[in-house]
């Protein structure tokens, strides 16, 4: 078998590996995408793990622009020409692995190969609790016929990109999560058996062995989501409600944590080296893990179903807005996986 791979974070990444670790006897080939260097550097950091490396006989890397200037939305345009012509250069193909239904790159890739390859079926990974999300729209456009395509519809239209897609006519969701799919997708349980098996490689890489909570940061300042008065309050709520205890902070990979370091004292910083999934051999079982909306938090549940596992309840949000709605189906999702909510006041 064949299979073409894009991945545009480490998570999709692990996931993709995770899927293809169950087949045997195929060829796979991966197109890292990102629109920074840093997300690029993550998933090259990920590739240097011997299991995930040797799946793949051919990589390739493409940086995509940030729209902030009409250079790097050409730079866009030019990308995405080089994946169509990747695809007319191609042999063969039986399954395409996408990270992100939602993600136009992706979406256009599965199209052109679906274009040369009227057979391939497509397999859409988690990227976290964007996999939700992707699923209750692709059942609008089953029912509504119309593709979903993220940003400006005029400049897409005019570089012939909305041409490009399709509603795909069945997909298969390689997921931890429970998800209602349409009657015509396939649902796979993505149970990490072929990740539990290497955890414990990654035992030196970050020593948590000090620690007896462990909160997952999330870039929730830099994302205007939150404010950061907000954030380091919650921080020290934990640390009151946990007292006597050492805490340490495990970043997001797209986090800033200079902009709370200063404000919190009391905890220690970790780096961010790896998806927190690879690390769950390094941390005792005793320890409980915190969190912010973090996908994480179901994966380590998943990964040691003993383990305490708490999201934080935000209370700021208020009742019938959409964030209040959006954190009630986040919440529901949690405790379907075993997932504790913590409320802190």
């Amino acid at each position: 078998m064949t299979f073409v791979v894009i991945a545009s974070t480490q998570l999709q990444l692990l996931n993709a590996a995770e899927y293809l670790c169950g087949k045997s006897d195929f060829k796979a080939s991966l197109i890292l995408y990102a629109n920074s260097t840093n997300r690029i550097n993550q998933m090259r950091k990920l590739l240097s793990v011997p299991y995930i490396n040797t799946l793949f006989h051919k990589k390739i890397e493409l940086l995509a622009g940030t729209r902030r200037s009409f250079k790097e939305v050409i730079r866009s345009f030019l990308v995405l020409y080089r994946i169509k012509r990747y695809v007319l250069l191609m042999n063969e193909c039986d399954e395409c692995i996408i990270g992100h239904y939602l993600f136009n790159t992706h979406r256009y890739l599965a199209s052109q190969i679906h274009k040369k390859f009227p057979l391939s079926r497509i397999i859409v990974v988690d990227d976290g609790m964007a996999t939700i999300e992707g699923n209750e729209i692709r059942k609008k456009e089953l029912f509504t016929l119309r593709p979903f395509v993220y940003g400006n519809r005029f400049i897409l239209r005019y570089f012939q990109i909305c041409k490009s897609f399709y509603i795909p006519k069945s997909i298969t969701y390689f997921s931890v999560y429970k998800l209602g799919i349409a009657n015509v997708d396939r649902l796979l349980e993505n149970t990490y058996c072929i990740l539990k098996r290497h955890t414990r490689d990654f035992v030196n890489e970050v020593d948590f062995s000090k620690a007896d909570i462990i909160i997952l940061g999330q870039p929730l300042i830099q994302q205007c989501r939150m404010e950061k008065d907000v954030y380091v309050r919650y921080i020290y709520l934990i640390c009151e409600h946990y007292p006597q205890m050492n805490i340490m902070y495990y970043p997001h990979p797209e986090e800033n944590i200079d902009l709370i370091k200063s404000d919190v004292t009391s905890i220690t910083f970790l780096n961010n080296v790896y998806s927190v999934e690879l690390l769950t051999s390094a941390i005792a079982s005793s320890v409980v893990v915190i969190g912010w909306y973090s996908s994480a938090l179901i994966n380590i549940k998943r990964i040691n179903p003993e383990r305490q596992v708490y999201a934080i309840y935000i209370n700021e949000f208020k009742e019938e807005t959409e964030e209040y709605n959006n954190m009630l189906q986040r919440n529901a999702e949690y405790i379907r996986n075993g997932v504790g909510i913590l409320h802190l006041k």
